[in-house]
């Protein structure tokens, strides 16, 4: 199987080559692409703007159910928990899973003494994709749960209205009436 992936990448290696050969009236140059690609790089970052922006949306409402739904003597630990979690669901497996999704799409490889190298030649097309659509399910999964969150959470006090409204009441059956019975007592 080596072999024959080996000859796959070199296939297309020359594919590549030979398409390169064949218009040789352009020139490649180094930098941002000018012509011809308006379409994709702006459907790709709107659709980024969106995923961003659902994958955000919840941050601050997590972190205020936190705060406002554990009780102070737990506040700490809650906090402790909530960042290991974060830790280990996201940031230690986060650069695992996408650079075994990136090696997946490595065309050519570079051979050492001790085994496989760095890799030479990515598929583009693979690579965009793969890359791409992990990082929108992934950022969907955390949306599912924020609309958990959400739904689970929506009868909270997150801002303290209540508890503002509350003190205001209290206030106002301790206040006296009229300024006359206030100075009798």
């Amino acid at each position: 199987t080596t072999t024959t992936t080996a000859i796959v990448a070199t296939d297309e290696l020359l594919t590549r080559t030979a398409r390169s050969l064949d218009s040789l009236s352009e020139v490649l140059t180094p930098g941002v692409c000018l012509k011809g690609c308006a379409i994709a790089f702006y459907s790709f970052t709107i659709a980024s703007m969106i995923v961003n922006w659902f994958g955000s949306s919840g941050r601050i409402g997590n972190l205020l159910v936190n705060y406002r739904a554990v009780s102070a003597k737990d506040k700490s630990f809650a906090q402790g928990l909530s960042l290991m979690m974060v830790s280990l669901f996201a940031l230690i497996p986060g650069p695992i899973i996408f650079g075994r999704i990136i090696d997946s799409t490595c065309l050519v490889w570079t051979e050492t003494c001790n085994g496989r190298g760095n890799c030479q030649l990515y598929d583009q097309t693979k690579f965009r994709y793969y890359v791409n659509i992990l990082a929108l399910s992934l950022t969907s999964i955390g949306v599912v749960f924020d609309i958990l969150v959400w739904y689970h959470g929506r009868h909270l006090d997150l801002y303290g209205d209540k508890e503002t409204q509350q003190l205001e009441e209290r206030r106002r059956k301790d206040k006296p009436i009229t300024p006359l019975l206030a100075h009798n007592s």
